[in-house]
């Protein structure tokens, strides 16, 4: 899963449950750094302005694991396979 992958190469992970993601709310999580939405990738882009913090959609995510940004296309980061977190 994504949660185990982030925590192999040492990254702290929070699971967090919302029925809405909004700006403000975010903003009142203090103790994170970034955001991953499994809820919908769109939600990286829209708005993407009104977040103080990096909002990641999950297939973004394997850009953080191998942290190589020389092959990041935006429609290849919509996309992810379980692949890439095992």
């Amino acid at each position: 899963t994504i949660r185990k992958k982030l925590q192999s190469v040492g990254i702290k992970v929070f699971l967090l449950v919302m029925d809405e993601v909004t700006p403000e709310y975010l903003d009142n999580i203090t103790w994170v750094d970034a955001f991953i939405s499994t809820a919908c990738p769109r939600l990286a882009f829209e708005d993407l302005s009104s977040y103080r913090r990096p909002v990641l959609n999950p297939g973004e995510v394997k850009y953080i694991i191998k942290p190589d940004l020389s092959t990041y296309e935006l429609s290849n980061s919509l996309i992810y396979s379980l692949k890439d977190f095992q």
